[in-house]
């Protein structure tokens, strides 16, 4: 979504409400026309109910599918839900394919840092929509790809508080979909061409790499999964938005694929590429899948190169970083469980753009428990998650007078309560030992209450 995963680095807190009102006008205008100049029917195959065909793994990367919704949702077949079932089919239809995620979230936090405010309420958007230009019958469709994501602050206390993870100071986010006090952004604005039936894609432009590597179907996103950013993505791994990249990838059999891909780091989020683009700052990822009925296995190699300017220091010399991932998923038979995990190491404890020198998290996903234990039905999007993270930081992540070999350790469980098949429910408990960010406590933790709406 992904979904938004993880971004590597904060926003500026500067950007002004005038320019993110004025920056949000112009992409709701653009989504808007997409909406009603879409023109073909969407590809056969992401509705077949047969065998999947090769290529079927990069269409799942790639792209979203024209279903909507939990139909199994204590109110399934509300007024809203057969407008907006309706209005998804009909635009797959057209070539249009779209999911626009929304939260609020109510944060409630023990311990945080001095002058931060413990009580902190945030709206979060991610918004992803595929245009198809081009429709080809071998499955050599040409898509136009556009991603926005922001937050905003909804009381003064948590506006003057400024970036969440400021109060918890985690390794990475506390809430990666948080970003700034008000900040809207286009993690994403590429071209897909799909080639040899299906088989192969290419994906250029301005490319949000966190949508395609190191994904995972029960820890990927804050809408509705795990919201700290070890759940989100591996952060060894030196992955970026909103810059200019390019992604190859090929599935070379039934069960495996293949990707590899670039992209410059230099340009912040809340910025353009086309001037925030030096060249000197870059990173090569490589993933290798294999995809089987119950699960998955993924390995990524990655090499990034660094050339900085800290802010009132002198420029570093060049410095490569290099290291590799593993990412692993499994559905436990036929039972409700579920189980994935992470595990990434870099060769550098500096210059590792995501905050992690190495790090492993893992956990479970339980479908609907209360269901499976007879104590009443429940929707399928209901589940109970917990997972664990142990993170080696970076030195650049790590507070003055901190011990560096200190491990942070971080904690989360949630469990999602579907109430119609576009909002669901989401109260979460997120606990931190050893904080990297901080050297005055040892421990912080985080109530959180989410509603999140799906259009």
């Amino acid at each position: 979504m992904c979904r938004l995963r993880s971004p590597c680095r904060s926003l500026s807190s500067h950007d002004t409400l005038h320019t993110a009102m004025h920056r949000t006008f112009i992409i709701l205008c653009l989504l808007g026309a997409l909406a009603a100049q879409g023109r073909q029917a969407g590809t056969d195959m992401l509705q077949s109910s047969g065998p999947e065909p090769q290529g079927q793994f990069l269409a799942d990367i790639n792209l979203l599918g024209a279903d909507y919704g939990d139909e199994t949702a204590p109110i399934p077949d509300d007024a809203l839900t057969r407008t907006l079932g309706g209005l998804h089919t009909r635009a797959y239809k057209e070539g249009l394919e779209f999911l626009v995620e929304n939260a609020f979230s109510y944060n409630s936090i023990h311990n945080p840092a001095p002058g931060k405010p413990g009580t902190q309420l945030w709206y979060l958007l991610h918004a992803h929509a595929n245009y198809r230009l081009i429709k080809s019958p071998r499955q050599e469709d040409t898509w136009l790809k556009l991603e926005l994501s922001g937050s905003a602050a909804l009381n003064g206390r948590t506006w003057r508080g400024g970036n969440m993870n400021d109060a918890i100071g985690l390794t990475g986010d506390t809430h990666t979909d948080i970003f700034g006090e008000r900040i809207f952004f286009l993690p994403e604005i590429a071209l897909l061409q799909s080639f040899n039936r299906g088989k192969s894609a290419l994906v250029a432009g301005v490319v949000n790499q966190t949508n395609y590597f190191d994904t995972n179907s029960y820890a990927n996103s804050s809408f509705g999964q795990f919201c700290a950013s070890p759940f989100v993505n591996n952060q060894t791994i030196p992955m970026a938005d909103s810059n200019l990249g390019l992604i190859i990838q090929h599935q070379f059999h039934d069960q495996w694929y293949a990707m590899m891909g670039g992209s410059f780091t230099s340009c912040p989020q809340n910025a353009s590429p086309l001037k925030h683009t030096d060249g000197k700052n870059f990173n090569l990822l490589a993933e290798l899948g294999w995809i089987h009925d119950s699960g998955a296995v993924k390995l990524t190699p990655f090499v990034a190169r660094i050339n900085e300017l800290p802010e009132g220091g002198e420029r570093k010399n060049l410095h490569t970083v290099a290291g590799i991932a593993v990412n692993a998923e499994q559905q436990l038979g036929s039972s409700p469980w579920k189980v994935f995990c992470r595990a990434g190491w870099s060769g550098s404890t500096r210059d590792n753009a995501c905050g992690a020198a190495v790090q492993w998290s893992g956990g479970f996903v339980c479908s609907q428990p209360l269901q499976h234990l007879g104590i009443c039905s429940e929707g399928e999007a209901n589940q109970f998650g917990m997972a664990l993270a142990v993170t080696r930081p970076d030195d650049g992540s790590v507070a003055e007078g901190r011990p560096r070999n200190r491990k942070e350790v971080v904690m989360e469980c949630h469990y999602n309560i579907s109430v119609t098949p576009w909002f669901l429910i989401q109260p979460s408990l997120l606990w931190i030992s050893n904080p990297a960010g901080r050297d005055d406590t040892g421990n912080a933790s985080v109530f959180r209450m989410q509603t999140i709406l799906t259009f």
